[in-house]
């Protein structure tokens, strides 16, 4: 008996382990899985965006982008889409996202715990580096940080990376004229 799923990719047989009967088909775990998954994301996409959108045409264009991206990669794009309230015309434009390497980068390391501050979004790791390019100055990387924050929110401008960032003006700043920092955190 074959998958129900007509993109499957599993080579193993059906157990009753590794499948599970859903009407007359049967599906390996992992592609129901995806279907399921599949089906979130025009859920979510017809909640947040468009709820006219035709749902052949958007299970379609996830299939067709089954061999680039996982559907639970696709899920995770459009629940961070949502969350950052990023604008789609169609659902085409979901493709853009799904392509975008911030996504990918922040999937990649979904794990990794961050530091946040209002727009700023840091890896744990990358604030430990700059506090250790710091000398340990917390205030110093505080007023950094704060500084990168109001810049953005000011002038509507967003960066690849606010580690690389934060990482050029402390270079620019403190080598071509060191600011005066308090002891304490403003």
């Amino acid at each position: 008996m074959n998958c129900g799923f007509k993109k499957c990719t599993c080579t193993d047989e059906f157990t009753d382990d590794n499948s599970i009967v859903v009407g007359k088909k049967k599906y390996h775990l992992q592609c129901k899985k995806d279907i399921d998954d599949m089906n979130k994301v025009a859920d979510i996409y017809c909640k947040y965006y468009n709820e006219k959108e035709s749902w052949a045409i958007m299970l379609r264009s996830m299939h067709n982008w089954y061999n680039q991206h996982s559907p639970e990669y696709m899920l995770f794009c459009i629940s961070k889409s949502v969350r950052e309230k990023r604008a789609m015309t169609n659902f085409f434009s979901f493709y853009y996202i799904l392509n975008d390497l911030t996504y990918q980068d922040r999937y990649r390391n979904k794990d990794i715990k961050y530091f946040t501050y209002d727009k700023v979004l840091l890896a744990d790791y990358e604030y430990a580096q700059l506090l250790e390019i710091m000398e340990n100055n917390t205030v110093q990387l505080t007023y950094y940080i704060r500084k990168l924050n109001d810049y953005m929110t000011v002038h509507n401008k967003s960066y690849a990376s606010h580690f690389n960032t934060l990482c050029s003006w402390y270079k620019n700043n403190e080598d071509s004229k060191p600011i005066p920092y308090r002891n304490e955190v403003l």
